[in-house]
């Protein structure tokens, strides 16, 4: 297969910083021209599975707006402007949890939807935290800090208690690296 050109491309909507909607006129290997294509430009995030000194998974129970219900996530967050995703999603366990982790392992960069782009996902793993401080993310939602086992959150993802989908992925990478399977840092081409 050969990557697709984009032949031009006009603003629809500038959500700055959050989204941009593109709509691209684009030319296929075939030489055939797709003249209405749109592209969902959003700020990339760190998403991380961070783990205590004891091995519980550190896990937060809010509401999220997107599947519309309370449920279980993954602490993380939008990267700002210049800042490297490792230290975003360091940023980001310590705002939302208090925890601070020793170790940590990136586990790739991940395109959240295969066509229309809407940002990547930056996925770290993390271990040996102790709590340091008080969570204090300033963000919109009220968040629950929870310890679970691998076991409990791996039941709670079949349950259906985890509804967005990068956090499923990530849980579901980090306990395939756990089982021996490897898993090899995702690479973007250029």
């Amino acid at each position: 297969p050969k990557p697709w050109k984009v032949l031009e491309e006009r603003l629809l909507h500038d959500g700055s910083p959050w989204l941009q909607l593109k709509q691209q006129s684009i030319g296929l290997p075939n030489d055939r021209t797709v003249d209405r294509y749109y592209r969902v430009e959003m700020r990339d995030f760190a998403l991380l599975y961070a783990t205590t000194e004891a091995g519980q998974v550190i896990v937060l129970r809010l509401y999220r707006h997107g599947p519309q219900r309370v449920g279980l996530a993954l602490p993380g967050g939008l990267i700002d402007d210049g800042e490297e995703s490792l230290i975003a999603a360091q940023r980001e366990l310590l705002e939302e949890t208090g925890y601070q982790a020793r170790n940590w392992r990136s586990l790739g960069r991940y395109t959240m939807n295969s066509n229309y782009g809407c940002g990547c996902c930056n996925i770290y793993m993390a271990s040996d935290a102790i709590r340091i401080a008080e969570p204090d993310s300033g963000d919109l939602e009220e968040a629950e800090i929870v310890l679970m086992t691998p076991e409990e959150l791996l039941q709670a993802l079949g349950r259906g208690e985890v509804s967005v989908i990068g956090h499923a992925a990530a849980i579901a990478m980090v306990m395939a690296a756990k089982h021996g399977y490897p898993v090899t840092v995702a690479k973007r081409s250029s």
